[in-house]
């Protein structure tokens, strides 16, 4: 799936009558899933409980260097921009390497905290 198709099934699902169903059914990030550990140890951790997205991981070994290799690490899903807007968003990361699963898991981790900043970016702009 492209970036554009990926954000297109996204606001498709925002006009069926399962939409709430579908966003609540993503991890949310400080919450649950794997962008649930982000907000550990932060009082004010950016998007926690306000943003909505599924990751999706493509990676392999590279024997040669030893290390993995992220062919795509992705989220997609919704970022709550207050007085009941939502955006849809999809990031991407494409190939990187990293040593370890570690690594990847700070990738996924680095991705949400991102798509945390977005969110606040959204609420703040919506605000006006």
């Amino acid at each position: 799936m492209t970036p554009r198709l990926e954000t297109e099934v996204l606001r498709y699902w925002e006009t069926t009558p399962d939409a709430t169903l579908f966003r609540e059914a993503q991890p949310v990030l400080g919450v649950d899933g794997s962008p649930a550990g982000v907000c550990e140890g932060e009082p004010t951790c950016p998007g926690k409980g306000r943003v909505w997205a599924k990751p999706g991981t493509v990676t392999g070994l590279d024997a040669l260097n030893n290390r993995l290799a992220v062919g795509a690490q992705t989220m997609g899903g919704y970022l709550d921009a207050g007085h009941g807007r939502l955006c849809t968003v999809y990031l991407a990361v494409n190939g990187a390497t990293t040593p370890d699963i570690p690594g990847l898991f700070g990738l996924i981790d680095d991705e949400a905290r991102i798509l945390g900043l977005l969110q606040q970016q959204a609420a703040g702009r919506h605000r006006r």
